[in-house]
């Protein structure tokens, strides 16, 4: 028998990928496909067998090598089979795919200084913007919850989508949505009752 949610809703256990191989830390990375470290691998491990506790319906993850790895055990553990949703990758940087924070400060100073001062509003050249990331996790995390409307479901996915539920969730701007903390194999759990979404938790530590 599954876990029944408060008010029988559904509850989206929104899981970020681990730790990434050493090479694409200190990177730009969206679409770039790292696999992950060894700690990430440990992480991955650690939120499955906490994601057992909760008995989850459904488990369904972004594309993105890392996030499949990531829900491999989750899979394993709870005895699902992972649904990959597109919706739910990693913004696309584009031009700045691959490069270090330094050269792509040196190679696009404009896109650069617009990132950092602006984050909502930044489009990268050959990318997406932060509204675009948004518009596609809204679309996600809503089909998901009506899908499975009385149940809870794992969703692995990427620090940029999680923030972006939560923005949607709390009514965020996009500045004060960056300065949530989203960490490597943490567990953030929203839940989707008549008049909006409720926030449970944020950025734990499996």
């Amino acid at each position: 028998m599954r876990r029944a949610s408060p008010g029988d809703a559904a509850r989206l256990l929104l899981v970020r990928h681990g730790e990434v191989e050493e090479w694409a830390r200190g990177r730009i990375y969206g679409r770039l496909d790292p696999a992950l470290s060894p700690e990430g691998r440990a992480q991955a491990a650690a939120i499955a067998r906490r994601m057992v506790e909760e008995r989850p319906d459904a488990l369904y993850g972004s594309p993105s090598l890392r996030a499949r790895e990531t829900a491999a055990p989750i899979a394993e553990a709870a005895a699902l089979t992972p649904v990959v949703d597109e919706r739910l990758r990693e913004i696309e940087f584009g031009d700045l795919e691959g490069l270090t924070f330094a050269e792509a400060e040196q190679r696009d100073p404009a896109t650069w200084r617009a990132w950092m001062e602006r984050p909502g509003e930044v489009r990268f050249p050959r990318g997406e913007c932060w509204g675009d990331v948004c518009a596609r996790a809204a679309e996600a995390g809503e089909a998901i919850a009506s899908a499975h409307p009385a149940a809870s479901v794992v969703v692995v996915t990427h620090g940029g989508v999680i923030r972006a539920l939560l923005a949607r969730a709390l009514g965020l701007p996009a500045d004060r949505a960056f300065r949530l903390e989203i960490a490597f194999g943490s567990l953030t759990v929203l839940r989707r009752e008549p008049f909006g979404w409720m926030v449970e938790a944020v950025n734990r530590r499996a």
